[in-house]
């Protein structure tokens, strides 16, 4: 659950660093721009920076030296570090649970809402529709496919009354294409739809999808969804009437109002929202957005989008930076029964100099209910929680972990385990067990 409050954490401050740019470098930005940074922004979501930690921090221990405090004359290192097993479940473990199940619930409730509501959607709309087989559409695609070197595989159905074209399906696309369009728009229905399919829009919408699946609980990630949809078809207009003639863009602007008018016919009775689409004209609001923003378009120099680009990679940059928060890595192998004892005056006590030389006299003792002990006595804390992490390069020493815990009757117990460590990455590898030690009185 840390991981997923860490990229919802993560995502969130990216978006709104994002919308906080988009307004200041307003002037600066194309469609195509914003359009680019909700897809990184999008990525933030699905994919945790934890890759990162490890390379930033080798890098930063280069450069920053740790004071370490120390304990009954042993200096201590910090670190973030669990291990498994009964003994190891934290106050916390139970109230974890409980938030992953209401989040699992919640994550699994809106796949399958999304996935029956596509695929019964697709399916009624295909029982309604017929196959396109006009042979000016041929020659259009064909054309089109040239034009925009697009050699993927589609279909093309009409869909009956007076309707919108829009797409369906992110592997392989349907295009529902209206049935009644005047001469000359069909080749820019053609191309608005194709170039979705060039880009890779429908997929992208795919992932978008799984954001909204994933962090259902965070509200910012419906106004991503909104924002997403809006850039997507604003880029792709863009797209489509890159170096076009002022009376191209009456003419497409012309195919958006005829497509408006047709939402306009169909707000009685209007088409739900289906996951994984992209459509000509989504909503009468949005549909009016788009046209005035074809007929005011503007051209930005390359350095200006150069400028803004950089300055969001930096915001980029700078969150990546929570990759430090993520908690590092634990591994655990098999563990064995063994238990080390010996005999002084009839008395078990810890193998090992370091652990301690009888149960009422110990050398270290237990400064940490979870903690790691090196062969020279260092002892570090070890944390309640430890996800994978990467490193770039081990550095591992030996020693022990050991646990302490407490009982009802004011008695604990204490286990140690054979363990290595890693000295970068804080990474722990937990081995046999190596000793158990109970006190009918807790002496720590």
């Amino acid at each position: 659950m840390k991981y997923l409050f860490l990229m919802t954490a993560a995502g969130s401050v990216l978006f709104i660093c994002y919308w906080v740019w988009s307004k200041v470098f307003a002037p600066c930005l194309t469609h195509s721009v914003r359009y680019k940074a909700l897809v990184l922004v999008v990525l933030v979501f699905l994919i945790p920076w934890v890759w990162l930690k490890g390379i930033y921090s080798y890098v930063v221990r280069w450069f920053l030296q740790v004071r370490v405090p120390v304990v009954n004359g042993h200096p201590v290192a910090i670190a973030d570090i669990v291990t498994a097993g009964e003994a190891y479940k934290t106050p916390d473990y139970r109230w974890e649970l409980v938030v992953l199940g209401i989040w699992l619930i919640g994550a699994l409730g809106f796949v399958l809402y999304k996935a029956a509501t596509y695929f019964h959607s697709k399916r009624r709309l295909l029982s309604v529709s017929r196959k396109c087989d006009d042979p000016d559409l041929n020659e259009i695609v064909e054309r089109l496919r040239k034009e925009l070197h697009y050699k993927g595989r589609f279909e093309v159905y009409l869909t009956p009354g007076r309707n919108t074209t829009f797409t369906l399906g992110a592997m392989r696309p349907v295009v529902f294409l209206q049935e009644e369009y005047l001469e000359g728009q069909l080749y820019y229905i053609m191309k608005h739809a194709m170039t979705h399919m060039v880009r890779k829009d429908l997929l992208l919408k795919l992932l978008l999808e799984c954001v909204c699946c994933l962090h259902w609980f965070n509200v910012l990630v419906y106004f991503l969804n909104d924002q997403f949809d809006n850039a997507c078809e604003a880029s792709c207009d863009e797209r489509v009437l890159a170096g076009c003639t002022e009376d191209e863009r009456r003419a497409y602007s012309k195919l958006l109002v005829d497509n408006l008018k047709r939402l306009k016919e169909q707000i009685a009775a209007p088409r739900k929202r289906i996951p994984f689409e992209n459509g000509l004209g989504d909503a009468y609001e949005k549909t009016k957005e788009r046209v005035n923003l074809i007929m005011k378009a503007k051209e930005v120099g390359n350095w200006r989008k150069g400028l803004a680009a950089g300055m969001f990679a930096v915001l980029l940059v700078a969150n990546s930076f929570t990759a430090l928060a993520y908690p590092n890595v634990y591994r655990v192998e098999d563990e064995k029964a063994d238990v080390a004892e010996d005999t002084i005056d009839g008395n078990a006590f810890w193998a090992g100099e370091f652990l301690g030389d009888g149960y009422n006299n110990p050398v270290v003792g237990v400064v940490y209910d979870d903690e790691f002990i090196d062969m020279e006595g260092n002892v570090s804390p070890v944390s309640s929680y430890n996800p994978y992490v990467f490193c770039i390069k081990h550095d591992i020493v030996s020693g022990y972990y050991q646990t302490h815990r407490k009982n009802d009757e004011g008695g604990c117990t204490v286990k140690t385990f054979e363990s290595t460590k890693c000295l970068n990455c804080n990474t722990i590898w937990i081995g046999d067990l190596y000793a158990t030690l109970t006190y009918v009185k807790c002496p720590h």
